[in-house]
């Protein structure tokens, strides 16, 4: 598969013969590998006579893994393959699964896969990892996240979204202190840029308004915050 080819059997059984460094990973011969130090002399090889079709190799190890489910090595294959776009894709996809299981290590490893740092090239990766640990109910994990974010990217625009994601964390951990200042930092007027925002800003405002006023006993407020929301 990765080779695009119809013979693959039949070569690993040659190599076999020829006790070339072939570990077989299960009983049936079907799963197997090259030993570590043989395979990277042959990527090495690869890589200094013909990079495009190592690059070409990597993206179609990349999609066989996800395929089958390893996605770990499939983001690690994306990487090596310099496929920035969709090491991107697969980690806003597959990071709330890692989330729920605790695998912050892991996410921190596919983080530093992000070409330039997490949040440069992709920082819709980023904002997506934070939105899918608040969610998965670890906010503080969020937050660091849009604290690697805002530091390699301090655009205004980057900011501004990280602000409203900050609003979301706020209210799913019962930070009503800290909601007039986010409605005060969305009360503004959106920095213009192709980044989407996660939210609708004033509809989000009235939102965390409403929310405060209730808890402050100003029924008459948070009902007409309510209304704008």
């Amino acid at each position: 598969e990765v080779r695009a080819a119809h013979d693959s059997t039949e070569l690993l059984d040659r190599c076999r013969a020829a006790n070339l460094f072939v570990i077989d990973l299960d009983m049936t011969g079907t799963v197997c590998r090259l030993h570590a130090l043989f395979a990277h002399l042959l990527r090495s090889r690869l890589a200094a006579h013909d990079p495009e079709r190592l690059s070409a190799l990597h993206t179609r190890a990349s999609l066989g893994l996800e395929a089958r489910g390893d996605v770990r090595a499939a983001v690690g294959h994306a990487a090596a393959a310099g496929a920035g776009d969709r090491t991107g894709a697969l980690i806003a996809r597959y990071a709330s699964r890692l989330a729920h299981l605790g695998l912050f290590e892991t996410l921190d490893d596919w983080i530093s896969l992000l070409p330039s740092g997490p949040g440069v090239a992709l920082p819709e990766t980023s904002l997506g990892l934070a939105s899918s640990l608040c969610l998965a109910g670890h906010p503080a994990e969020a937050e660091r996240v849009l604290d690697r974010l805002i530091e390699h990217d301090p655009s205004e625009r980057v900011e501004y979204a990280a602000t409203q994601l900050r609003a979301m964390i706020a209210m799913f951990t019962g930070r009503i202190d800290r909601h007039p200042d986010i409605v005060a930092d969305l009360d503004r007027e959106v920095p213009a840029g192709e980044l989407p925002l996660p939210f609708e800003p004033r509809r989000l405002a009235a939102y965390l308004e409403s929310i405060a006023s209730y808890y402050a006993d100003d029924l008459t407020a948070a009902r007409h915050a309510s209304q704008l929301a």
